[in-house]
């Protein structure tokens, strides 16, 4: 599937699945709450503002949703959103680079950004008791330095999905209970992976793994993307309800 098709899709769904709750409230009682905290290392390229993004509080939706059988079941979804009546101050910082492709400068994700990991909490088929895994990771950037003010980061080495023609890499998440998870972005090899008990291709770039930006249709470059943060659920979810 071209990428472009594959983001119209997501954001159609996407869009179908927010739209009918007000900005800065809770995520819908189907879809379990959950709040994010960043590692925030001095090397990492994404990072936060230096506070936790908690779901319905500052303008931050964060959630998992909760759709069996549908293609974004299991999905984290988080985007602050700032409106007129309730402006919000929240962001992530994309740390600015120069690697394979066009400096992006530092810039504060805001209004109109994203970050979301695809099937972040659905088990693999093939693997389904297995805590630890890869899951594609996607970035709607919003920012004037790109063309037409918006781009799409992307790092996909599943099995399956994708789009095989590049090597970018996934993320991986790491179960810590029925509540909570790590999701971490190498730069490297990730220090316990075993090829055969994940879900990544074959030749998947890894020295060192790199996420793409996309602007539109065209490829702005390949960057290396480390992060790191810790996601708990808050609410929808029998026995993980937190502050």
């Amino acid at each position: 599937m071209r990428a472009s098709t594959l983001v119209i899709a997501t954001a159609l769904v996407m869009s179908s699945a927010t739209q009918s709750w007000a900005a800065g409230k809770p995520a819908p009682p189907s879809d379990w709450r959950c709040k994010i905290v960043f590692r925030d290392a001095a090397s990492d390229k994404i990072q936060s503002d230096g506070a936790t993004y908690v779901d319905g509080v500052g303008g931050v939706k964060c959630y998992i949703l909760v759709a069996p059988g549908a293609t974004h079941d299991g999905w984290l979804y988080m985007d602050i959103t700032n409106t007129r009546k309730s402006p919000s101050t929240r962001y992530i910082r994309f740390v600015g680079q120069s690697f394979e492709g066009p400096l992006y400068a530092t810039f504060n994700n805001h209004e109109g950004g994203t970050f979301e990991v695809k099937e972040f909490a659905r088990p693999d088929p093939n693997f389904p008791s297995l805590p630890h895994n890869v899951k594609p990771f996607r970035a709607l950037l919003s920012n004037a330095q790109f063309a037409g003010g918006t781009a799409r980061m992307d790092g996909d080495s599943n099995f399956t999905g994708g789009d095989p023609s590049y090597s970018t890499s996934s993320v991986f998440v790491r179960q810590i209970d029925a509540c909570s998870w790590t999701v971490t972005s190498y730069t490297t090899e990730e220090p316990t992976l075993l090829i055969s008990s994940f879900g990544e291709r074959g030749g998947t770039r890894v020295a060192p793994r790199v996420m793409r930006i996309w602007e539109g249709d065209a490829a702005r470059g390949d960057f290396p993307m480390p992060f790191a943060a810790t996601v708990t659920i808050i609410a929808n979810k029998p026995g993980c309800s937190q502050p």
